[in-house]
């Protein structure tokens, strides 16, 4: 006959307590394992943000030497021009003399007749046929506003563009002319806003406009209202004050919009260098200047 045997209700209560721990233990565990494998994936995870910053700090080095480069280039030339105003730009002064004092190369069309409308429909087609032109054109709408004069520039042998006007073609450029031209991108590089020479040139004939065009924009400098065009000395004296500020300025914008994956290359960081100093330039006196995509 088997035998029957009394656990005690101690013994039987252990016992319970025994698999609720063992239960426990086994969830902790399973937990244990799981938040082991959120600290390997944290670890990996933070093993490529670092790899991520340390990869934006060195775009934002090379585009920061880049931009430093681009804005030495940009004070140098501003210095030229400063000595150019002191002793006359020798350059520009030879290839002038390789034209005849008497010489009119202008490309003239009669507009007499013409509504405005119908005017700046031609400018308008004008302007986008020199958009993508390699060499800088010239269109210029006289004040009479009855002829339109067409000059081609040309490359010089360190690779700037030019346009030289002789003293025939210079006189023909009366006061209240508007003034369309190309600004031929090199390889490698974007096309920019105005220059500095363009600013001075408006305002030495008193332009009622001056326009400029590449292949992705259309720029638009005008007097203002009330002032007309500031002389040559307070043009230069505002654009060399904007130039360092600026380049501070898009370098570290830049550098916060590295961690967003936001940064700029090189040829958008120059277009907009240029922008933002015509833009400064222009709000110093009051110029109305405008830029529009095509």
């Amino acid at each position: 006959m088997p035998r029957i045997k009394i656990v005690p209700s101690e013994t039987l209560s252990c016992a319970s307590r025994l698999d609720s721990n063992l239960s426990r233990l086994n969830d902790v565990s399973l937990q244990i394992s799981s938040a082991s494998s959120r600290l390997n994936w944290s670890v990996k995870s933070k093993s490529n943000i670092d790899s991520r910053i340390q990869d934006s700090l060195n775009k934002s080095k090379n585009l920061s030497s880049e931009l430093s480069s681009l804005s030495s280039y940009i004070k140098n030339a501003t210095n030229r021009l400063v000595e150019a105003d002191k002793s006359g730009d020798v350059k520009l002064s030879k290839i002038a003399d390789n034209y005849k004092k008497n010489i009119d190369n202008f490309r003239k069309t009669s507009l007499v007749g013409l509504n405005e409308s119908e005017k700046e429909d031609i400018i308008s087609i004008k302007e986008s046929s020199i958009r993508d032109e390699k060499l800088e054109h010239c269109i210029i709408l006289t004040g009479e506003s009855s002829i339109l004069l067409e000059r081609e520039g040309f490359e010089s042998e360190g690779g700037d563009h030019s346009i030289v006007f002789t003293e025939a073609e210079g006189a023909q450029i009366t006061e209240g002319s508007i003034l369309i031209h190309n600004h031929p991108i090199p390889p490698g590089n974007s096309g920019s806003s105005f220059s500095f020479q363009d600013m001075v040139f408006a305002s030495g004939y008193k332009l009622k406009e001056i326009r400029a065009v590449n292949d992705v924009y259309k720029y638009s400098l005008k007097p203002n209202v009330n002032r007309g065009w500031p002389e040559r000395e307070d043009i230069l004296e505002s654009y060399q004050n904007h130039t360092e500020s600026i380049y501070s300025d898009i370098v570290r914008q830049n550098n916060l919009n590295l961690f967003h994956k936001d940064y700029i290359t090189r040829k958008q960081a120059e277009e907009i260098f240029q922008h933002e100093i015509i833009k400064a330039v222009a709000k110093d006196f009051g110029l109305i200047y405008e830029r529009v995509e095509w």
